[in-house]
C-alpha cells in the first residue's frame, strides 16, 4: 500500500514539475488540480466505490446496511489493527505533505504568481477539513482519505454482518 502511495504521489504531484512540463492552468484559481486527482485516486484504492459522504453516514447508522465493500482497507478486515491504519494515515499525510512541499518550490521556480493553492500553505493536519467551491459552484470535499474511518466501518459490517460484505471474501476466509 505505501508502495501506491508513493507512485501516485510522485504521478500526480512531482512527475511534470521534476521534469520542467508543469502547466500552470494546473493550479489555476487556488485550486491545485493535481492534488484533486491524487485525492480521488486515493479514495478509490482506498474505499472501493464508497465516497466520503456514504462513509460518514454508514457509520453514523447503528447498524449499517449489508453493502459489498471493495478497496484495500476492506481486504483486511481481520487481520489489522487500529495501530496499523493510524500509521497510514499518518504515513499518507507525511508522504502528501512533504510532496507539496517539494512541488511549491518547483513551481515557485516557473511562477511569479502569488495565488497558491491552499493546500500549499496548510499545515500536516489541515488535509482534514479541505473543502473547495467547483466551477459549478458545488462543494468538493478535498481532504485524503482516512484509512481509520473505513477500517471502522469494514469491522462493524463484518461484525453485523459477517464476511459477505467484502468482494471477494471467500478467498480471504476459505
Amino acid at each position: 500500500m505505501q508502495s501506491y502511495v508513493c507512485q501516485q504521489v510522485y504521478e500526480n504531484l512531482l512527475k511534470s514539475p521534476l521534469q520542467e512540463d508543469f502547466k500552470l492552468d494546473r493550479i489555476a484559481d487556488g485550486t491545485d488540480r493535481d492534488y484533486l486527482v491524487l485525492t480521488s485516486q486515493l479514495r478509490r484504492y482506498f474505499y472501493g466505490n464508497l465516497s466520503e459522504g456514504e462513509i460518514s453516514s454508514l457509520l453514523r447508522m447503528p447498524t449499517p446496511p449489508l453493502i459489498n465493500l471493495s478497496g484495500q482497507v476492506a481486504l483486511f478486515p481481520a487481520d489489522s489493527t487500529l495501530q496499523s491504519w493510524e500509521f497510514m494515515d499518518h504515513y499518507i499525510r507525511r508522504t502528501v505533505y512533504r510532496a507539496l512541499q517539494k512541488r511549491k518550490r518547483l513551481v515557485s521556480r516557473v511562477s511569479c504568481s502569488t495565488d497558491q493553492p491552499a493546500m500549499w500553505s496548510g499545515g500536516f493536519y489541515s488535509f482534514d477539513k479541505m473543502d473547495i467551491i467547483s466551477s459549478k459552484n458545488e462543494t468538493v470535499h478535498m481532504a485524503l482519505p482516512s484509512t481509520v474511518r473505513m477500517h471502522r466501518l469494514v469491522t462493524r459490517l463484518v461484525d453485523s454482518h459477517g464476511p459477505s460484505v467484502i468482494n471477494n471474501h471467500q478467498a480471504l476466509y476459505n
